[in-house]
């Protein structure tokens, strides 16, 4: 049956395009028509959610407004046909191997199409969230990947031209602008405001960008399970620097024939730089076959645990253990341009599967929270201003520190010589 009625559905797409052109006007196809036809031949190919999913009472009143996983039920579809999805040609392209480019780190081809939602379906969808964040008792904890930095012009892993996806695929790295230049996004600001108003209780993010960090985003409520690629620490006491370059590429004067015999990787994360306690420093990036920091783990497991709401914004949600903190408690909802490892079991934890921009979202988030937050060029330019003023502000009273430092330390060393040579 489905074979058969794919076959008549592209004959008839086929018969279409063989016909001659009429010189009279005729009434276009929008890409909204072509899309719609899609859904017709998704509902007459029986595609539904996954088998032997009991929908919450939430769930239920959802789907009978609009889909309850749109582009979800694509892809479910395209797995069952071998097919993959071309969402710019809304057709179906042969792709029965897709997974055999699959390699390394980056994702099966399927996944990296790229699906959004209709306006209908996108604003049911905020609104059912927004209903999370307002019920009484509410504990939201916010799950973030590389895609909220993405309109900060870094690149994604795992995205259409991620940098995992180009690397597995012999092609070049993608375009990244220097981290010291960044400027956190609009969803990184949301993420503060949420925060700020108790709205949102507590955010877990694998990015190693600092963004999080430097839009001033309280410290106490935030795990970076993957590192800081600011953030530098001191191996005896502890202490915690946050740069304003990146740690592991500017190295210092010390320590520099030492070997970091602490590294499970091989990967030094010696910084060449001492504590004020006179310690060394390494920085806190995690590379893979690395223990993550075990007090983010401690604390993102226990929130997580505790949660009535994992919201996990611009995540592929591969990485482990990272990608199984969400699921442990509470509802489960995914915000991404495509599909990911966790698709199904969010919908089995009552939540909804949101095709979107994470900046797109927040905005419409913000607005049906009843505290809108617009996300303007203009506002965004204010912002960058603030942000690029603050950071030069904080950047020149450190160097200025630094320097007093090294005069002090230079001045220390004279007298000790002095010293030396009076007892000679």
């Amino acid at each position: 049956k489905i074979i058969n009625l794919f076959l008549r559905w592209r004959a008839s797409t086929h018969a279409r395009k063989s016909q001659p052109k009429k010189r009279e006007k005729t009434q276009t196809t929008t890409k909204s028509d072509k899309m719609e036809n899609l859904h017709e031949l998704l509902r007459e190919l029986e595609v539904e959610p996954p088998p032997n999913l009991v929908m919450s009472k939430e769930q239920q009143q959802l789907s009978g407004e609009v889909p309850l996983a749109v582009g979800s039920e694509v892809n479910i579809a395209a797995r069952r046909l071998g097919l993959a999805v071309d969402r710019k040609r809304v057709r179906y392209t042969k792709g029965a191997a897709a997974n055999a480019s699959y390699s390394g780190l980056s994702v099966p081809d399927e996944e990296l199409v790229e699906l959004f939602e209709t306006p209908k379906s996108m604003q049911a969808k905020v609104d059912f969230v927004a209903s999370l964040f307002k019920e009484k008792g509410a504990r939201v904890v916010v799950h973030t990947g590389a895609g909220i930095s993405v309109a900060a012009n870094i690149p994604s892993f795992r995205g259409p031209q991620g940098v995992w996806t180009n690397r597995d695929r012999g092609l070049p790295a993608p375009k990244c602008k220097p981290l010291e230049q960044a400027v956190p996004t609009y969803t990184h600001q949301v993420l503060k405001k949420l925060v700020e108003t108790g709205r949102m209780d507590y955010h877990v993010t694998q990015n190693v960008d600092g963004l999080t960090r430097r839009c001033g985003f309280p410290t106490d409520k935030l795990s970076e399970l993957h590192g800081n690629c600011f953030r530098e620490i001191c191996v005896d006491c502890k202490r915690d620097y946050q740069r304003f370059y990146t740690v592991n590429r500017h190295k210092g004067p010390y320590f520099r024939n030492v070997v970091d015999k602490a590294s499970q990787s091989g990967i030094s994360h010696i910084t060449g730089r001492k504590c004020e306690c006179g310690g060394m420093l390494r920085d806190s990036i995690i590379h893979f076959r690395e223990n993550l920091p075990e007090l983010d783990l401690d604390q993102a497991t226990q929130h997580a645990s505790k949660a009535t709401l994992n919201l996990c914004l611009g995540t592929s949600l591969h990485v482990t253990p990272a990608a199984d903190l969400p699921g442990m408690a509470g509802v489960m909802v995914i915000v991404s341009t495509q599909s990911t490892a966790r698709d199904e079991e969010a919908l089995r934890r009552g939540g909804v599967l949101i095709h979107a921009k994470v900046d797109e979202f927040c905005e419409m988030l913000m607005a049906s929270l009843g505290t809108p937050f617009a996300n303007t060029k203009e506002m965004r330019d204010e912002y960058e201003a603030q942000f690029v003023a603050q950071v030069t502000a904080a950047r020149e009273a450190e160097e200025a520190e630094e320097a007093a430092r090294l005069r002090q330390q230079q001045q220390q060393n004279r007298e000790q010589e002095e010293q030396q040579q009076q007892q000679q």
